[in-house]
């Protein structure tokens, strides 16, 4: 996934990555690497949505983060999600200044 602001478009950009549905029987991780950089970064957030439920944030960074690649990891499991539960994972990502960058990838 990636966002790219230039200076053409006036207002902050909201883009939404969602996966197919999973049913959830055990606890993992979702490890990803990210790259945020340009003077006005938004936001990269991480989360589930179980069906017909909300959108649930586990993990969330703003601002830039410098000119390199980073990872993340977040845990999805009994904490944050019931058992036997079907729900989609989500990447949520806004950029608001000219020539910023929000980039994801590797998702594992």
């Amino acid at each position: 996934m990636t966002i790219h602001k230039s200076y053409l478009m006036p207002m902050t950009l909201l883009c939404r990555l969602m996966s197919q549905f999973w049913y959830n029987t055990t606890k993992g991780c979702m490890t990803f690497w990210y790259h945020m950089k340009g003077p006005q970064q938004g936001k990269l957030s991480f989360g589930i949505k179980p069906w017909s439920q909300p959108y649930n944030s586990l993990w969330s960074l703003s601002g830039e983060q410098g000119n390199a690649w980073k990872q993340a990891q977040v845990s999805i499991g009994y904490s944050n999600l019931q058992i036997n539960t079907t729900y989609q994972m989500v990447f949520e990502a806004t950029v608001g200044g000219a020539l910023s960058k929000l980039q994801v990838r590797y998702i594992l």
